[in-house]
């Protein structure tokens, strides 16, 4: 409540992140809502980390729906050794596409990005490309994601793969 109030005439806001190590004070984002529904200031946030929420919650795509109005700041790490979103067990495919469903859309677009480069990198385009089309269709204002999209299904000799993203750009840009 002190950080709070210290806060309140400053456009800084601090955020609580749970920590899946037993000698932290916070564990789960339970603890820290209740705590920051008592303290009722939008000036102290949850920072939820999918990497100690998995490990100790579970859940994640109810966790974050429950506790949405709560959350200033997401970070990701796949479980087990908090390594890159997509080398694990969390499936950061659908966590993407609700965190980009909710306005974070900076943040899904990175991990979108990321997540089909390593696909590229290991050979499996056919994983890339879907990634980014499902982003380009999540967030349709992302027009230069549909772009490069449609650049490298030229490059993959894919042509008339690309020609349709190019057609669903057109599209969209009439609409505007």
């Amino acid at each position: 409540k002190r950080l709070a109030d210290l806060l309140e005439p400053t456009r800084v806001t601090a955020v609580v992140e749970p920590v899946s190590n037993p000698l932290t004070f916070f564990r789960t984002a339970d603890e820290i809502v209740e705590v920051l529904s008592a303290v009722g200031s939008n000036k102290v946030r949850l920072l939820f980390d999918f990497y100690h929420s998995q490990v100790t919650e579970g859940n994640l795509l109810a966790k974050m729906e429950l506790y949405w109005d709560y959350i200033a700041y997401i970070q990701t790490g796949d479980v087990p050794g908090r390594l890159e979103p997509g080398t694990g067990e969390i499936n950061y495919r659908n966590v993407f596409k609700k965190v980009a469903e909710k306005g974070f859309k900076g943040d899904a677009r990175q991990n979108f990005l990321e997540y089909a480069s390593r696909m590229q990198k290991a050979g499996n385009l056919d994983e890339a490309f879907r990634a980014l089309k499902e982003f380009a269709d999540l967030v349709p204002d992302q027009d230069d994601v549909r772009l490069m999209l449609a650049d490298q299904l030229v490059k993959a000799d894919r042509k008339a793969e690309a020609i349709e993203q190019l057609q669903v750009a057109y599209a969209q840009c009439m609409r505007e």
